[in-house]
């Protein structure tokens, strides 16, 4: 079903229909807003661009979707199970990033404070020389240092 515009009476929705509350409500085996296209046929033969016909039916590309693909949607429109895709972009939870939002913060290349490296089968950081703590944020202090 398919709202129609004042410019459109009188509706005859293309004898495939009936036209009911500011709209065409068409017959089985027929569909668009004048009821004018066969339902094995896609209103958008080209599907926008970002898809293709199969029996009426527009299988669209990767990140698209819609009846005509005309939505821009992410790559992974699940996110991995991580975050939420809005306007064709995930955005993550709490601890996960990447453009799918398929990479655990502990394994981001920002972690270990930047003073050690991340063992991504361990989960654990092994700190460079003279830092110390689970991720490598404490510098240590050889020399007696006076307490204040």
């Amino acid at each position: 079903m398919h709202v129609l515009g004042p410019a459109a009476c009188p509706v005859l929705c293309s004898g495939n229909g009936q036209y009911s509350r500011g709209r065409c409500q068409c017959y089985s085996g027929w569909k668009g807003t004048e009821c004018d296209v066969p339902a094995n046929q896609c209103i958008d033969i080209h599907c926008g661009g970002h898809g293709i016909c199969i029996v009426g039916a527009c299988i669209c590309n990767t990140g698209y979707k819609g009846d005509n693909c005309e939505e821009v949607d992410c790559i992974d429109p699940s996110c991995s199970a991580h975050g939420v895709c809005i306007h064709g972009e995930c955005h993550c939870q709490l601890g996960w990033g990447g453009a799918s939002c398929e990479i655990a913060k502990a394994m981001c290349p920002d972690q270990c404070s930047g003073h050690g490296t991340h063992n991504a089968e361990t989960s654990t950081c092994t700190c460079d020389q003279n830092w110390t703590g689970p991720d490598c944020s404490l510098g240590m202090c050889y020399v007696k240092c006076p307490v204040v």
